[in-house]
Parts: structure tokens; C-alpha cells; sequence
């Protein structure tokens, strides 16, 4: 279970992992599925900041449950610690990464095997410095290959999507830019497949904070249902030009996506079109999986920052977290 909020619902889920026979052995295909797609789990929950993930390994019958706690904000350490410590409390194998604070005493005083790093401007610019070396601990562990040819991918593609979206590159030639500015006073609907879920999620996060404007991001199959009609079923459903907020459905696709998936937002696109509403769609580049993500992310992060140069907003502050941390400390 990945992104669990709550120290509940991480208790739940390991408990549920453990219930029956037959779960165990879910959970012991799951560990297999786990080594292809770490990467992608792991960035959904650094997206969300606080990471409850269960790996399972079978040796001699006994089913070993695996626990990684990540936090690079104080608003969000609570919650984390309360996880870190129920799961230990269960018996899982705990592992935690911070930049220190209470997840860092916790882990010491538990016993648990800590990674601390060095925390940047604001927690949402930690991603990879969260992401390498969680990545790197389930390699240690043997549940994932060997991932120097997937940094090796991941930092190239870095380097070539640097080249088109810095501030240097004009406006014509810069993808990211023209992005934001398509998606000035609009109210972004960004829709991806789950393998892309962290990407979306990221950058619906990356708007709200950076940009300051609201954001929603589904994904399929929940896309193919509720969502859907939410858009109405005529132009006239929807604001004009100089009214309220117009909403701007983005797909984020994957360069080389299922069968199932190209049906489902081509189905989508001709739905969104007989409305006269026009997508706008993001694909990945590369070959490899983390490469595909994080060049994703890296990509969309430039564009909630030229969103918010357009807004005239500085990107930094988030005054609305701030006070809303301030009156819950008094309350609780």
C-alpha cells in the first residue's frame, strides 16, 4: 500500500497483508511485481510526501513485511512517525529517510536503520533526494535490479529536457513554457494512466503550491467513469472565454502505452472534442521506466514555475499551509 495517510490505515494494511494464506501468497507475487514497478510506487508516495510501502519476501514459509517511512516536511512528521512506529510495532522491517527532526529520534530510539538527507530550499524540491536512495535501499535488499543504468537513463534525460525548458530558451522552442501559458486562468484536469499516477499527482501538487491555483488529477479507470460526466454533454455546460474558471483537461500519456490505455483517452479525446474542448497532451520520452517519470515530473515542475511567473506569484511561500499548521498546533 502506497501513500497511506494515516497510521490506521498503514496498521490496516499490514494487518490485511497478513490475514489469511492466500493473501500471503498474493503478497508474495506482489514482491515480484514490486521489482518492476519500485520505482513507480515510490514516486507517487514522495509525491504525497509521507511513504507506507509493503514488500514481501518468501524464505521458509515465513512472509518478511517491509516498511519504508519518508518525510521531508514537519506538518507531515507526525503522521509518518505514527506510521513508522505502528508498523515496527507489527513486526514489519522499518526503514526511514529524512532530513532529520522527530523521524530521525524515533529512529534511533526504535532501532530502525534511518538515511538522513540534506534538506533543500522546501521539501518539494527533495524529490530525488528522497527517491535515489530509497531506491538504492530496496537494491541493497535484492527486491530490485541493479538501477545504474536507470540513473544513467534518468540523468540524461534530465540534461536534454534542461536544454529546452531553461528560462535561456525562447518561447518557441521552450515546452514548457508554452505549456504554462496555455494553462493561464484555467483550472487544470490532468488525467493519466496509473502508471503515470505520480507524475500526475506531482504535478497537480506542483500547481497548488508553486502556481497557487487549483487542480485535479484522475486516473484510469476511475477516468473512464465519474469523470467523464462531469464535462457535460454541451458546449453551453461550460464557462465562455472572460468568465469563471475554465477547466483544461491534460493527458499525460506514456510513449509506449498499453492497447487499453490509447482506446481509453482516444475514446476520451473524441468525447472532449464533440464539445469543442481540445486536450492537451504531455508524453514521456525514453526507454526506461524512471527515466520516463522523473523527466516527466522535472518537465511539468518547470511549468507550474512559469505558471506562477505569469501570475505574478512568487512560487516559494505557501502561506495557506502555514497558517492552517499554525491554528492546528493550537488546537491539538
Amino acid at each position: 500500500t502506497v501513500g497511506t495517510d494515516t497510521a490506521t490505515e498503514v496498521a490496516d494494511a499490514v494487518a490485511a497483508a497478513s490475514a489469511t494464506a492466500t493473501e500471503l501468497a498474493d503478497a508474495v507475487a506482489a514482491a515480484k511485481t514490486l521489482a518492476e514497478v519500485a520505482a513507480t510506487e515510490l514516486a507517487d508516495a514522495i509525491a504525497r510526501a509521507a511513504v507506507a510501502e509493503t514488500a514481501s519476501e518468501a524464505k521458509d514459509e515465513i512472509i518478511e513485511l517491509l516498511t519504508i517511512a519518508a518525510e521531508n516536511a514537519a506538518e507531515q512528521a507526525s503522521a509518518v512517525v505514527n506510521a513508522s512506529i505502528e508498523a515496527k510495532k507489527r513486526g514489519a522491517k522499518v526503514l526511514t529517510i529524512s532530513s532529520g527532526g522527530k523521524l530521525e529520534k524515533i529512529s534511533k530510539k526504535m532501532n530502525i536503520d534511518h538515511t538522513k538527507i540534506k534538506m533543500k530550499i522546501v521539501p518539494r524540491v527533495s524529490l530525488l533526494s528522497i527517491l535515489i536512495p530509497a531506491i538504492k535501499i530496496l537494491n541493497n535488499m535484492d527486491l530490485i535490479e541493479n538501477p545504474k543504468k536507470d540513473f544513467e537513463a534518468m540523468i540524461n534525460a534530465i540534461d536534454k529536457k534542461k536544454a529546452k525548458i531553461s528560462y535561456k530558451s525562447t518561447i518557441e522552442n521552450n515546452t514548457a513554457m508554452k505549456l504554462a501559458k496555455k494553462l493561464e486562468g484555467t483550472m487544470p484536469s490532468i488525467y493519466s494512466s496509473y502508471s503515470l499516477s505520480p507524475a500526475g499527482y506531482r504535478f497537480k501538487a506542483s500547481l497548488n503550491e508553486n502556481s497557487k491555483v487549483r487542480a485535479i488529477h484522475v486516473t484510469l479507470p476511475e477516468l473512464c467513469h465519474n469523470e467523464i460526466q462531469s464535462w457535460g454533454i454541451e458546449k453551453k455546460d461550460f464557462p465562455v472565454p472572460g468568465g469563471p474558471v475554465i477547466p483544461r483537461p491534460i493527458f499525460l500519456l506514456d510513449s509506449k502505452q498499453t492497447k487499453e490505455e490509447k482506446n481509453r483517452f482516444e475514446t476520451l479525446k473524441f468525447l472532449l472534442n464533440k464539445i469543442d474542448i481540445n486536450p492537451i497532451e504531455v508524453k514521456t520520452t525514453g526507454t526506461r521506466y524512471l527515466e520516463k517519470i522523473v523527466g516527466m515530473i522535472y518537465e511539468l515542475d518547470y511549468v507550474s514555475l512559469y505558471l506562477s511567473i505569469l501570475r505574478n506569484i512568487d512560487p516559494t511561500p505557501t502561506p495557506h499551509i502555514d497558517e492552517f499548521k499554525k491554528i492546528l498546533k493550537k488546537l491539538d
